[in-house]
Parts: structure tokens; sequence; C-alpha cells
């Protein structure tokens, strides 16, 4: 009730990533370095193992590949690395809601 605009942020947060209260603080703020491997209950009873195993070099996209095991098995995630400059030009297309904007035809 004190402070609406970061219970707003919170509850925001919390919807879209769930209780990240679970997490080490470190790993939270720094994420976990290539080989380490961390327990976490999520629930009373039940443990994920997670092991970081690497990250592959930039995608042209500005992108990035993690590999990790999860309870033993090989999952891979794609995520943006917000400290890669993108230099690939972007083609926005025209929006529809705005009539302003004409997209271009196929060509035939």
């Amino acid at each position: 009730m004190l402070y609406p605009e970061v219970f707003s942020k919170y509850d925001k947060f919390r919807q879209t990533y769930s209780d990240v209260g679970v997490l080490p603080t470190p790993v939270f703020f720094y994420g976990l370095k290539s080989g380490e491997e961390i327990t976490v209950e999520i629930e009373s009873g039940k443990s994920l193992i997670i092991k970081f195993l690497t990250i592959s070099e930039p995608h042209p996209d500005g992108t990035r590949t993690l590999f990790f095991e999860l309870n033993g098995q090989p999952r891979e995630v794609n995520t943006r690395d917000r400290a890669l400059r993108v230099v690939e030009r972007a083609h926005p297309k025209a929006d529809p809601a705005d009539p302003g904007q004409v997209p271009r035809l196929a060509q035939a």
C-alpha cells in the first residue's frame, strides 16, 4: 500500500518468472559459471539439479545459446545478450492499424 508502483513491478515480475526466491542470491544476481552446479528445491520434496555447461559465441541477431543440464538431461536456451550491439538491419513491417503506413505489395 505504501509503494504501489514498486508492488506492481514486483507482481508483474512474479507473474512472468514465478518465484525466484528459491535461487541462491549470487546465482540470481550473477548467474552460474561454466561447470557450476546447484540444487534448487522448487517445492517440498522436489529438487532440480542445474548444471551450467557453456555459452555459445554470439549469433548475428545478438543472441547466444546457453547449454546446461537439468537433472542430468541436456538443455539449451537462446537468449538475447544485452551487452552486444546488433548491427543487422531491421526490416519493419507496415502496421495495418495505422492508415498512414502502406505495405509493399508482393511481386508476382
